[in-house]
């Protein structure tokens, strides 16, 4: 049974190539940055295991991944970054708190940009261009056709969708004011705004980190934790709401990726624990979002389903050896 190291900090959801190779970011225990990727995979000879570490990336540094997004034949990693080129160094005098003892040490920094960057799907770092749009960049995707799909938000915390060239400037916006109306709510939905200051309460932002960005055969398809709505994403660029017909009190806590139906885990309204996530995930019809299907599972695994492929779900499951990588057909 392949594990990825315990060594490593796992952060969720976990993510899925169309391939059916499982990916989960993860960081070192004494950093408090995401630095990596992992995947899962089942091969021919057993099973694989590939790392996409920032540390690879030769001409950027100090790169802190924001998100990613896996096709069959590469990885695309939005990283927070320094290019080498535009750093300067200064020397900076540390003090050591038990003896103070004082050195000086060589500190090298630079303006922080937003890059698009590429691996290959066997962890090679294969270049980066900086993205250069009008608006903050939370999530990153790509059609079949190569098409570069970016989600972010404006100063006024307005959710922009857009398609952005190889070179990472703007192509075009998206139209999707209007379905993306009531993400408003994600906040009370997945119980983030109890826990925040008056002022955020009276005028919630909804937060990208709690989205999710998905192939579907040609598609792409955007939900938030917390709606019960999906966007279905074209190439061609038209944005369709397609409303999920969940159980009263319940709404979208996760889609699970598949190429074949839409699948979602759903969690109760205002809850911000998954222990108030059902052990349960639905089979969705794409033409009109009725749950057609209902599958049965134990409460510790239907968080951790990465996806389905060729009628198998993908699920990821963390013990004190590592993470394990289990397969299961319905």
């Amino acid at each position: 049974m392949p594990r990825l190291a315990a060594s490593q900090v796992i952060y969720a959801p976990m993510g899925c190539s169309p391939d059916g190779a499982a990916f989960l970011e993860t960081a070192s225990p004494s950093e408090l940055r995401k630095n990596a990727l992992s995947s899962l995979a089942v091969s021919h000879d057993g099973y694989s295991a590939v790392n996409y570490s920032l540390d690879t990336i030769s001409d950027l540094h100090d790169a802190r991944l924001t998100s990613y997004f896996a096709t069959e034949s590469e990885v695309l990693v939005l990283v927070n970054a320094t290019r080498d080129d535009a750093l300067s160094t200064s020397k900076r005098v540390f003090v050591v708190p038990s003896t103070g003892e004082r050195f000086e040490q060589n500190i090298k920094s630079g303006t922080h940009h937003d890059y698009l960057v590429t691996f290959d799907r066997q962890g090679n770092y294969k270049g980066a261009v900086e993205l250069d749009v009008p608006f903050k960049a939370s999530k990153i995707a790509v059609f079949g056709s190569g098409q570069f799909l970016v989600i972010g938000s404006d100063s006024d915390h307005k959710t922009k969708v857009a398609f952005v060239n190889t070179d990472g400037s703007l192509q075009r916006f998206l139209d999707a004011e209007k379905p993306l109306l009531g993400s408003e709510k994600m906040m009370e939905a997945v119980g983030v705004l109890k826990k925040q200051s008056p002022e955020v309460q009276a005028n919630p932002h909804p937060i990208l980190g709690l989205a999710q960005i998905v192939s579907f055969q040609d598609k792409l398809l955007f939900t938030w934790s917390g709606m019960t709505w999906i966007l279905e994403i074209t190439p061609g660029g038209s944005v369709r709401r397609v409303p999920i017909r969940v159980p009263p009190g319940l709404v979208i806590d996760h889609v699970i990726p598949s190429q074949e139906m839409w699948y979602i885990a759903l969690r109760t309204y205002g809850a911000d624990s998954n222990q108030d996530q059902e052990s349960a995930f639905y089979e969705v019809s794409p033409s009109n979002g009725t749950l057609t299907k209902r599958f049965e599972t134990t409460p510790e695994y239907v968080s951790e389903i990465a996806c389905e492929h060729d009628g198998e779900f993908r699920a990821l499951l963390y013990d004190v050896n590592g993470q394990i990588l289990l397969i299961g057909k319905p």
